[in-house]
């Protein structure tokens, strides 16, 4: 198992996340690097959380997923502990994953 990962939700689909163990590919905006895939954070929520500064100006609406996956994935710009990955699959596939926790915008475990 590759991982932990952290992936934040921007369109939705939580409930199916959860009940599948899945994330959908989807193409990127030009800003996130554009293409098709599955793009996280390499790393523990708590970490990233400090990392990132997501501390700095909480919001609970955001929603972010904790996961692992037996498929390893592309590291995108320079290696380094927090670095962000890819997984390159066409729209609309998934990458099957094992939820090791939800969290939202404040830190707080939703499950």
């Amino acid at each position: 198992m590759f991982g932990p990962f952290v992936h934040k939700l921007n369109k939705g689909g939580l409930d199916d996340i959860v009940a599948n163990g899945r994330l959908l590919s989807t193409t990127a905006a030009g800003t996130a690097g554009g293409g098709d895939g599955v793009r996280a954070h390499q790393g523990s929520f708590q970490d990233l959380y400090r990392f990132h500064g997501w501390a700095v100006r909480p919001d609970p609406n955001e929603i972010f997923i904790e996961f692992k996956t037996a498929h390893q994935p592309l590291v995108v710009g320079p290696p380094h502990r927090h670095s962000m990955v890819r997984w390159l699959l066409d729209a609309g596939q998934y990458l099957l994953i094992t939820i090791t926790g939800v969290y939202n915008g404040c830190g707080q475990r939703l499950s």
